[in-house]
This record gives C-alpha cells, structure tokens and sequence, in this order.
C-alpha cells in the first residue's frame, strides 16, 4: 500500500543539488592544505610581490623614493625639537619614532613640552625606554631594534616548537618583508614592542597559561592603551582571575609610572587625553597621508571613488566616531563571546586595533600578528573557508605603497580596509551561526554542554 505521500503525488525527499565539479576541486585542495604552511608561503609571495610592485614604482615610474613607498622619508628629524635633543643620524635618517618618546623620557613633564612636538604615549611607555638612556643613541637604538626582533619573533618561534628547524624558519622569516614589520623597524616605532607583549600574552593563552596571558596583555594595555581590548580574550573562555591580574597589571604599570615623572596622576592623564585627543582630530589631509585606517578608506573614497559612493563615503567619514563606536562594539561582543571561535575573536579585536583608529600608520597594521600567531597554532579546520582567510591575511600584511587614483594615493588606503573588512566578513558567518545555535538551545531550554565551536 503506497504511503500517503505517494498518494499525493508528494515525495518525503528533497531533489539532490547538483554541485559543480570546480567546487569539489576546490574542497579537495583546501582539505590537503596545512593552514600554517599554506600562510606561510601566501605571505612570502604577497609580500614580495609587494616590494617588487613598489620599486617598480619608485625606480621607473618616480613617483616616490623607494623607502618613502615603504614606510617614511629617509630623512625624518623629529620637528619641533631643541637643537641639543638631535644625535648624529644614520645618514640623513634618524629613525624618528625611536628618538621622539626616547628624548620624552628625560623630561620631568612628557606632556609639558614647549617647542616640542607632544607626546602620544602614557607614561609606561616612557618608563620602558628609560633604560635605553644608559647608552648612546646609537647603540640605544640597535639595542631596542634587537629587543624589538626578539619580542615579535620569538614568541611566534617558541609556538612553532614542535616543528622542524627548517619549517620554522621558513614560517619565521617570511614576516620580516611584510609591510608593517618593515614600516615598525624603519621608524623604530615603540608599537613593535607592544606587539611583542601582546603575541608574549599570545602564547600564553594558545598554551592555556591564562594568567601570563593576562599579565602581558596588561603590560600591552600599560604602553598604548587599546591592547586591553585583548583582556575580552580571557573573558571569552570566562577566566576572571586572569582577566582581573591583566587589569591589575596595566593599572600597576600606568599609576606605577608616575614614581618617574612630575605632574600627579590627575595632570598626566589630562594632559595626555588631550595631546590624543588632537591627534585623533585630524583633517582630510592627514586622513589620506599614510593612512590604513577605515576612516582614510572612506576619505579616499571622497577623493577618488565614483560619484555614486561619494555621498555615502562622505557620510560615514563626518560621522566615522559613532559609526566607529557602534562597530567597534558589536565586534567586542563577539569576541567576548564562548561561541566565538579563537580565530575569529583574535581577528576582530585584531582589525580594530589596527583600522579602526582615525589614523593608522603603516606600523599599525602589525596587530595582525596576532592572527597569524594562532594560525600557525596549526589547528584551524582544512577547508575553503580557512583558504580565503589565509590568502586576505597575507594580502592584509604585504607592502601596499604604491601610488594610485587621479589624485595619487597609497594603494594600501583603498585596498587595507577593504581587505579588513572582507576578514571579517568570511569570518563573521561561522561566528554568528554558532553564537545563533547557542540562543535557540538555550531558548528552547535543552541542556547541555558549551556549543561546539571551531578547533580555535
């Protein structure tokens, strides 16, 4: 006797559909693909291509010095300054980022500084560099740049453990051409080794030593503020007493500093919002002048882009504290949140930190190591997702400096954000469909364990 389905003319079976035989293949790839190795050799083919792609623009289409492309003008004294504050340069360069908090930290009053260019960073910060004052400028100077390699790269080595010496290098090496690495040590920026504590804390977390973790992340925190966003790491996995010791950390640290200065805590903190504050209010200009940040995308927009985008970029760029804020916020939660997978909660507060910013420079962007750190954790899942995240990650950190557009603008002011933005958005669905599923069960009011999540 024929079911009732039958019956109808109906069947209980939905049609196959029918998958077309390139999306077989590329499953099929990616299922071989090792994510470490597979980003690896992606940033080491962006990045070259990169520095090939900008000395063929400075060389033989001048349009600017080949270092300028890169990173700054060879020449770059920090200026204003007393005459008394300059050493004798390295050439015409004087790695400007490393000399101007240096000769901060000698002043009683950092932010108090007439006839000088402000100070941008808290007061840890400085209190970091004052022992680089025992030596000469000079030897100071090679001695933070060998601090800074070994703070960026060691921690990504020691997670690389297990794996052969030669593999090791070969994951290693790739990220000193990457665009921000070369950008961090050209200018002797002091975000290298905020980095380095942030990837230091990294490790911690990928080896479940959650209290070291929280330890540097606060240390982080202490030297240029935003890295406490890590601490929604520790919330994520609901460790309280490692969030409170990073907190504790950074507030020791910044309070701890004032033992150093004059001022009082109340003066300081006043005096460096509003130093911050005008940085944070810049003009078009700034806005489109070595810019990675969203805000410069949209201000590139205005310039550039066509005239149907104008007004909607515009918009957004008037507006781009709310909007930033309302963003910001909405990737917070997510990464706070036990659903988030560790790669999409790293890779948010990772692209915050880094192009979120009204101005981000090219030193910025090195955040993103914090991503590449726990994919070479090696425990991602092989598929076609995973592929797309690890080929944007190496474009995200190739050297982009090449002049574009009718008004000639960096390339990497267009392409940076939008190549954020489309991270986050190949990461988002995964996040969201589990974050989902987790709101329906609890809804519903099954029991259970913590929903599945991705392996990190």
């Amino acid at each position: 006797m024929a079911d009732e389905g039958e019956e109808h003319g109906r069947s209980d079976t939905l049609p196959a559909i029918e998958i077309p035989p390139w999306v077989g293949r590329a499953r099929a790839v990616a299922g071989r693909l090792e994510s470490a190795p597979t980003l690896g050799a992606l940033i080491l083919a962006s990045s070259l291509t990169g520095l090939v792609a900008v000395y063929v623009a400075s060389v033989y289409c001048r349009q600017y010095t080949f270092a300028g492309l890169l990173s700054f003008r060879p020449y770059d004294p920090p200026t204003p300054m007393p005459g008394w504050m300059y050493p004798e340069p390295f050439g015409v360069h004087f790695f400007g980022d490393f000399l101007l908090p240096l000769r901060h930290s000698e002043l009683a009053l950092p932010y108090d500084t007439p006839g000088m260019v402000p100070s941008y960073y808290p007061l840890f910060a400085k209190v970091v560099l004052k022992p680089f004052l025992l030596f000469d400028y000079r030897q100071a100077l090679v001695l933070f740049l060998l601090v800074t390699f070994v703070g960026l790269l060691a921690p990504i080595w020691a997670m690389l453990a297990p794996r052969p010496i030669s593999e090791r290098l070969f994951l290693t090496l790739p990220l000193l051409v990457t665009g921000p690495m070369i950008v961090v040590f050209d200018r002797g920026n002091l975000q290298g080794l905020v980095a380095a504590a942030a990837l230091i804390g990294m490790v911690g977390l990928l080896r479940g030593n959650n209290t070291a973790a929280g330890f540097w992340f606060g240390i982080a925190a202490a030297m240029k503020a935003y890295p406490v966003l890590l601490l929604l790491l520790l919330v994520r996995v609901r460790d309280w007493r490692a969030a409170a010791v990073g907190l504790v950390t950074g507030a020791v640290a910044t309070f701890g500093s004032l033992l150093f200065f004059e001022g009082g805590a109340i003066g300081n903190l006043q005096a460096l919002w509003r130093t911050t504050d005008a940085f944070r209010d810049i003009n078009l200009d700034r806005a489109l002048t070595g810019n990675h940040s969203f805000k410069g995308g949209f201000a590139a927009m205005m310039v550039n882009g066509p005239d149907w985008l104008h007004g909607s970029a515009t918009w957004v760029y008037e507006n781009y504290g709310a909007v930033s804020v309302v963003l910001t916020i909405a990737l917070m939660a997510l990464a706070g949140s036990r659903t988030t997978s560790l790669f999409g909660a790293v890779t948010y507060l990772a692209v915050v930190m880094s192009f979120g910013v009204g101005v981000s420079y090219g030193y910025v962007p090195i955040m993103m190591l914090l991503a590449v750190i726990v994919v070479y954790a090696g425990q991602l899942e092989r598929n076609v997702p995973t592929a797309c995240y690890l080929l944007v990650l190496a474009l995200l950190l190739a050297p982009k400096g090449v002049m574009v557009g009718s008004s000639p603008l960096a390339l990497h002011t267009y392409l940076s954000p939008l190549l954020a933005t489309v991270l986050v958005g190949l990461v988002l669905p995964g996040d969201v469909r589990r974050l989902w599923s987790a709101w329906r069960v609890r809804r519903s009011g099954i029991s259970g364990g913590r929903p599945a999540t991705e392996p990190v």
